[in-house]
């Protein structure tokens, strides 16, 4: 004869039962995970190119399903070499200077696939762009006055420097301005009377090549009163 003893201990044994078959099923059926990206990177950790140069990129992703990883590879820019569907790809670099995304997508049985990119900077080998906007090619200035030079300067790769050169003699410094590219230089003009030459120079980060923009200004000479 049961008792109500005997029936709890039935419907414990039932419900034990039904979780682990629940629990089963769920292995089975299922849906499975995504791949997890532990690391994405270049060989030698290098994130700054050249243009034509070529860097290996990896991944390593773990897959918490049976079953192989697939791999699909894209960049924004420059070219990827075949194969592109492995856990490591080589690109080479783009000619323009710039910053690109290398990216991978790692996928699995899941329905969504895993994703991670990397960025690198292509150093560009052109020199930097600079122009004086005051005072102008042929300005009459007044000797021992104070005059602002003005100008502009602006590289891909960003700059190292901005100088200002009278004469061909260095006469100030600026540090770049990432956002803004606009510089000014107060020149107190102690320059002998006649043609003067201002130039502003900029060098580019990553190459060292410089640019430059000169006008000659006319200082009118003071004369001592007698």
């Amino acid at each position: 004869m049961y008792t109500r003893y005997h029936l709890k201990i039935w419907v414990a044994i039932l419900v034990l039962l039904s979780l682990a078959c629940n629990s089963q099923l769920d292995k089975i059926f299922g849906s499975p995970d995504p791949p997890e990206i532990e690391r994405i990177g270049t060989v030698g950790d290098r994130y700054e190119a050249d243009p034509g140069d070529t860097l290996t990129v990896v991944v390593e992703a773990n897959n918490p399903e049976d079953g192989p990883l697939s791999y699909r590879w894209s960049a924004s820019g420059g070219t990827l070499m075949q194969p592109v569907n492995r856990d490591t790809v080589r690109w080479v670099a783009p000619n323009a200077g710039g910053f690109y995304t290398i990216s991978v997508s790692v996928s699995n049985t899941a329905d969504d696939p895993a994703e991670a990119e990397i960025t690198i900077q292509v150093f560009s080998q052109e020199v930097p762009a600079v122009q004086i906007s005051a005072p102008r090619n042929g300005d009459d200035l007044v000797q021992f006055s104070t005059v602002t030079v003005s100008a502009s300067a602006y590289h891909v790769n960003g700059l190292q420097s901005v100088t200002l050169w009278v004469n061909d003699s260095l006469r100030a410094s600026r540090p770049p301005l990432p956002g803004s590219g606009s510089y000014e230089f107060d020149l107190y003009l102690d320059l002998p009377g006649g043609p003067n030459t201002l130039r502003v120079e900029a060098v580019a980060n990553g190459t060292g090549l410089s640019g430059s923009d000169a006008v000659t200004v006319t200082v009118e000479e003071i004369l001592p009163k007698h």
